[in-house]
């Protein structure tokens, strides 16, 4: 993608008034409806609207690339999916933010109660792995607005250095639905 070099203007030109919302027609001569034209302005919005994608995804415009927006589209969405562990803090209770990523670990030391999550978006879900140190022995515990399949959360694995995850996906009023998956490694 590129700006028109021929015949083009350095300053982006002002947007008329706005006038009322519909589609393009092509015409019809039969009941003397004109075709509707194509004003710079309103390429200069799709120009600037495909430039903030293309931009936003940190790649430089290049007039000989025909498969930039296509790019920055599977750029960004990989982006929103690819996130970095995020380490729970051992805490009385442990906090468990939503809102800063997908994936979380926790490092058992002791026996630790998980907080109520925080920054819940309904639909969106998330995993933890939870580690026993080598000499095992820590159990979880959790705060109310945790459910879980009939009601309670699965006694996790106690034994040295073993992985449990809970895959859980949030749901509205709070609350998040979760499983055990115990002892991975």
């Amino acid at each position: 993608m590129y700006f028109p070099e021929h015949l083009s203007v350095a300053e982006r030109p002002a947007k008329p008034a706005a006038g009322i919302p519909g589609w393009f027609t092509g015409g019809n001569k039969s009941i003397n409806l004109m075709a509707t034209p194509v004003y710079a302005w309103w390429l200069n919005v799709l120009l600037a609207e495909l430039k903030a994608v293309i931009e936003a995804a940190g790649i430089a415009l290049d007039r000989d690339d025909d498969t930039q927006l296509l790019q920055s589209i599977q750029a960004l969405i990989a982006a929103s999916h690819a996130t970095a562990a995020v380490a729970l803090v051992e805490a009385s209770p442990v906090a468990v933010d939503l809102g800063l990523g997908s994936y979380y670990t926790l490092d058992l030391t002791t026996s630790r109660t998980l907080g109520n999550p925080t920054n819940i978006t309904a639909g969106k879900p998330f995993l933890i792995r939870f580690t026993q140190p080598a000499g095992g022995a820590c159990g979880l515990a959790f705060e109310g607005n945790w459910q879980f399949e009939g009601g309670e959360a699965q006694a996790n694995s106690t034994t040295a250095n073993a992985v449990d995850y809970l895959v859980g996906v949030g749901m509205p009023g709070g609350k998040v639905f979760a499983h055990m998956k115990l002892a991975i490694a």
